[in-house]
């Protein structure tokens, strides 16, 4: 009898940790967001909201790690998600969109009764909460901001549909203070901090990075020359080109960066004839971009990239000719090559220099046939010349190229599209005719190219 009393308590004993464990453990979903939660609250005040509760009394995690109080830096919210900064120095920054509805759950008393809320396919992000009601509001302002966010991304979607350019939109691209500049025209001594802020910063969330490890860059920029005029801001140009393409994922090591004295012709055609080939793998993806003068050859035309120890007067021994470019990147075991260049071969001043004694021409470079695995977008067409902006510290086109990229572009035929009447309407306000151009026509680019998701 007492040994059946025993094993009858010893069960219920058993069951009761179960049942403990098991509630410590959570009890499971207790709050499921509603299209009624993002009611009566504006996408501002869900925002402030957010930020304010979780400063108050938040913690976090992501996916397995748990992000201590004293190592969070920064938590901001914008119209496409959210951004956490954290780290001893201030070095991890995570960025998430809003993807997945908020649910709250409750970890019970061996979790001292905290409160989660979670992003499931965000990331898998947890904000934490000592009270119900805290994350029971924390969740419905979240839902806000994803709701508003839907509509944000949609109402983006359908204008870059219908390609509606106009002063209005520019607005939602690049900010008033250059559209102010493209307007009058950049001021005298004027300083670029103020637009070269915005653009020094690229931020892109995990989701949007389509590049791999496979996939290799080769920028160049050249601002100062052996023997020849400055090519302005061009080495800024290759700098924050470096940065936006590290942010869309491609790795360190896969970039070669050549600037002024190290960009040779030797330098260059290494990079392109050996670096490339020998470190590219099959199916991988190649960009290449370059910043600097470009020259006519006077006689026939054809274009040539100058190095920094270029001379237009012997442009076949010193200059690197564009179509021996294209023909090399050609030859590229590549999925897709994207070539990039702010640059100009008219010789009639901006990024181009030409022979002494030569004038400059009309029509500069013959029909170039690409690759079926090549896009070709420049900054400038024929006799044109490339002009940079002394107020935004960069060249025009490099500028509204990566303005539009950060601003949901995705493939070069959109970015295209977009920049050219920016690139126009800034160059007609200092006096010079600038339109860019691409190869092949937006017709056989539907789909193709793309820079990120």
């Amino acid at each position: 009898m007492m040994a059946y009393i025993m094993a009858k308590t010893s069960a219920r004993v058993f069951i009761f940790f179960v049942l403990l464990i098991c509630y410590g453990c959570g009890t499971g979903m207790i709050y499921k967001t509603s299209q009624n939660d993002m009611q009566p609250m504006t996408f501002e005040e869900a925002r402030k909201k957010a930020v304010s509760l979780f400063w108050e009394e938040g913690g976090l995690s992501v996916g397995h790690l748990q992000i201590w109080e004293w190592e969070l830096k920064s938590f901001k919210v914008n119209e496409d998600g959210f951004t956490v900064v954290y780290g001893k120095d201030n070095s991890l920054t995570c960025d998430f969109e809003f993807i997945s509805d908020p649910v709250v759950n409750d970890w019970g008393p061996l979790a001292n009764f905290h409160y989660a809320v979670e992003l499931r396919g965000g990331g898998n992000v947890d904000f934490w909460f000592n009270k119900k009601e805290s994350a029971i509001t924390f969740a419905k302002a979240f839902y806000t901001l994803k709701y508003r966010s839907t509509e944000a991304r949609m109402a983006k979607k359908q204008a870059v549909q219908s390609q509606a350019i106009s002063k209005e939109d520019l607005t939602t691209i690049v900010p008033q203070a250059a559209v102010t500049t493209a307007a009058r025209g950049p001021r005298k001594g004027a300083k670029p901090e103020s637009v070269k802020t915005d653009l020094d910063k690229p931020v892109f969330s995990p989701r949007e990075i389509i590049m791999d490890e496979n996939d290799l860059a080769v920028v160049i920029g050249i601002e100062k020359y052996q023997n020849l005029p400055k090519s302005d801001y061009s080495k800024n140009d290759a700098g924050i080109v470096r940065n936006y393409i590290k942010a869309l994922g491609f790795q360190e090591r896969n970039i070669e960066f050549i600037t002024d004295e190290r960009a040779t012709k030797s330098s260059i055609a290494k990079s392109i004839e050996a670096w490339l080939p020998n470190k590219l793998k099959k199916g991988g993806k190649v960009f290449v971009y370059y910043s600097g003068h470009g020259s006519p050859n006077p006689v026939t035309g054809e274009a040539f990239l100058v190095p920094y120890d270029g001379d237009p007067n012997y442009l076949d021994v010193t200059g690197y000719p564009l179509k021996r470019l294209y023909e090399k990147l050609g030859r590229l075991q590549a999925s897709e090559v994207i070539v990039v260049l702010d640059s100009c071969f008219s010789g009639a001043g901006g990024r181009s220099v030409l022979a002494k004694g030569a004038r400059p021409l009309v029509m500069t470079s013959q029909s170039v046939v690409l690759p079926q695995n090549m896009v070709v977008l420049s900054a400038t067409q024929s006799s044109q010349i490339s002009t940079s902006s002394q107020e935004k510290g960069y060249g025009i086109f490099t500028y509204y190229f990566l303005k539009v990229l950060k601003g949901g572009n995705k493939s070069v035929s959109e970015i295209y599209e977009y920049v050219k009447p920016y690139v126009e309407d800034e160059a007609k306000s200092i006096n010079v005719r600038q339109s860019p151009s691409i190869n092949p026509n937006l017709d056989k680019l539907k789909g193709r190219f793309l820079l990120r998701k």
